[in-house]
């Protein structure tokens, strides 16, 4: 049995969920979205993949970007990751090798492992990419989880900025 997860997040969408068959190779896969999505798409989810239907916006929270969406729904499926570790894709998107991730996150398993997209050194050094993103799946809950409480308790008109903790070039 494999020892990740891989985790779909996002509104339902065809390109990931095509996609499956190929995430079912590294381990358990688990779609995690919001309502109100086509349930047409629903006959590419398989008994043997878990399938967790979230509603995030009971209340008005912070949201800008939808980060307020992926944190909730990236916990969600984290909940039902049983794993020791999980990957959280984009719904939007679909990886046809996952073998370099899955390698790295089992080498560092004291980090949390990302793709470099938005990894802006001039605007926000290590700003964590929300396309992929792996590591230990308790380690994923407590940064989703702490991001998921920031957003339900910042009101939802606050301007949050981005700042480097470092000077370009230090």
């Amino acid at each position: 049995m494999s020892n990740v997860s891989i985790i779909i997040q996002g509104p339902l969408n065809e390109i990931s969920l095509k996609n499956i068959p190929t995430y079912k190779k590294y381990g358990k896969v688990i779609v995690s979205c919001w309502s109100g999505h086509d349930e047409g798409l629903l006959k590419y989810i398989d008994d043997d993949v878990v399938f967790v239907c979230n509603d995030p916006m009971k209340e008005e929270h912070y949201n800008a970007h939808n980060v307020y969406y992926q944190a909730f729904t990236t916990h969600a499926g984290l909940e039902k990751s049983e794993t020791k570790f999980s990957i959280k894709v984009r719904s939007d998107e679909s990886y046809s090798n996952l073998d370099v991730f899955v390698k790295t996150i089992n080498e560092n398993p004291e980090r949390m492992i990302t793709g470099d997209i938005f990894f802006w050194s001039d605007y926000v050094c290590f700003h964590i990419s929300d396309h992929a993103i792996g590591g230990k799946t308790k380690n994923l809950l407590g940064t989703f989880d702490t991001v998921k409480n920031i957003c339900e308790t910042t009101p939802p008109d606050t301007k949050l900025e981005m700042r480097s903790a470092f000077a370009v070039g230090d």
